[in-house]
């Protein structure tokens, strides 16, 4: 990013990149444009901010904004780390002995999630 934006240093573009990556984790699989508001108001923003940080427009972030973006994708993991503890204690109920692979799917989106979720902090 610094190549292309005269004057931004190597920390900022650093801290853009990170920002970029956030952002497309609590994009998911949604459009930009139904993403961009819900994000914005996630943490705090506007969407035109939040475009500009994707479109490597913005020269800085703030740490206001980092935090907000680091505490949604952490609250975006918990929640996925919740969902897939439900599904494998529904799992185990819907029968007897679930599957190997049934357990095992899960358990590994579990890890993956937490794995993602230390990433965070």
């Amino acid at each position: 990013m610094s190549e292309t934006l005269p004057g931004v240093t190597e920390m900022t573009a650093a801290a853009l990149t990170e920002a970029h990556s956030h952002i497309g984790r609590l994009k998911g699989t949604r459009p930009w444009k139904q993403a961009l508001p819900s994000i914005a108001r996630a943490i705090g923003s506007t969407p035109r901010r939040i475009a500009a940080i994707v479109h490597g427009e913005a020269k800085t972030i703030y740490s206001t904004e980092m935090d907000a973006l680091r505490r949604a994708v952490s609250e975006q993991i918990q929640s996925e780390i919740a969902r897939l503890e439900a599904d494998l204690a529904a799992a185990r109920l819907a029968s007897a002995h679930p599957t190997e692979a049934q357990v095992l799917a899960v358990s590994i989106a579990l890890e993956q999630a937490k794995t993602l979720l230390k990433g965070t902090k």
